[in-house]
This record gives C-alpha cells, structure tokens and sequence, in this order.
C-alpha cells in the first residue's frame, strides 16, 4: 500500500492513528523491546495497519511462532492478508476489545507479546480500560505489553494493569512517537 492509499484510509477512518505508515527506524526500537528467542511465541498486534510493525516481528519470529493481528478497518485487514501470506500469521478484522473471543477461536490462551498502536487517548475510558486489562491477563507474569502512539496520555491506562513501566520516544517517525513497555 502506498503513501496516498494509506492517506486516504486515514481521512475514512479516525481509529486509522496516523496519516503515515511506522518509519523503519521507529519499527526497529519497536521490535526491540520484545525477546523473539522462545520458541513457539504467540504474538498479538493490535491495530496492525499497514503491517510495517507485523512484517519486522515475523522475520525475527521463531520458525514455529504465531503472529495474531488484529485490525478493525477491513481496508487494511485485507491488506495484511495479501501481503503476509506465512502460515504464522492469523489476521482478524475486529476490534481488539474481542482479543480474548478471538483468541479462543483458535485454541489460545496465553501470549508472550503484545503490540499496539491503538490511539487508547481516542477510545471511551471503560473501553480502554478494559482492553488493557484483558491484555495483561492474556500475558500473565511474564509476558510484555508494547505500545506507541502520539499521545502521552495513553501511558495512564497502563498503569491501572501493569506494575513495570518503560517509557521512551522515537524522534525519527512523522510525527514522533511515544512508546511503553509494560509488564506485570
């Protein structure tokens, strides 16, 4: 998906977070804050747009890894299928509040990662609230909770589910972004 498309999906969609896909260097310090050596991780993605972030974290998973996207713009869940066709790789196109339903639908219970880009700032509280505490059940103690967006608000939902909090910033993406990473 080019630039424009993906502009264009934004002005159609405000959950769509930003009017530019991650910049490379943005997804590296992403990928980053996650351990890809534990054989057979489940990762979930929320909000994996354009799949810049996806495509990184599949090429530094295990063989036998699971990446599970979850997109609620179909434009872009589509897009996801076409452009990751690996067995690894499961895209939902639904609201990331569904994560525990949809996880059971494929047998899953438990994850090792999780990475969102969702605008938590943009979501009613309960909702988001709500979202961020069923992440940190399906994580359990030892999972990690990554997330980025432009907001620095964003980081008080975290605090109510997660006891560790790692904050930092990526100056090299348009516009800038703030990351967390977040485990019990």
């Amino acid at each position: 998906m080019n630039k424009l498309a993906f502009f264009k999906t934004f002005l159609k969609d405000i959950s769509v977070a930003s009017v530019t896909p991650t910049s490379k260097h943005a997804v590296k310090k992403l990928c980053e804050k996650i351990d890809f050596a534990k054989p057979g991780m489940v990762i979930v993605e929320y909000g994996a747009g354009e799949g810049v972030v996806s495509k990184e974290m599949l090429k530094r998973m295990p063989a036998d890894g699971k990446l599970i996207l979850i997109e609620q713009n179909p434009v872009l869940a589509d897009h996801l299928r076409k452009i990751l066709a690996d067995p690894r790789v499961t895209v939902f196109t639904a609201s990331a509040e569904k994560v525990d339903e949809l996880l059971a639908t494929i047998g899953i219970s438990q994850v090792d990662a999780m990475m969102s880009s969702i605008p938590f700032t943009l979501l009613k509280k309960h909702e988001a609230t709500t979202l961020i505490a069923k992440s940190a059940k399906l994580l359990g103690e030892k999972g990690v909770f990554v997330m980025f967006q432009f907001n620095p608000r964003g980081k008080k939902f975290l605090k109510k589910s997660f006891h560790h909090i790692d904050s930092g910033l990526v100056l090299m993406n348009i516009p800038p972004l703030l990351t967390w990473k977040a485990r019990a």
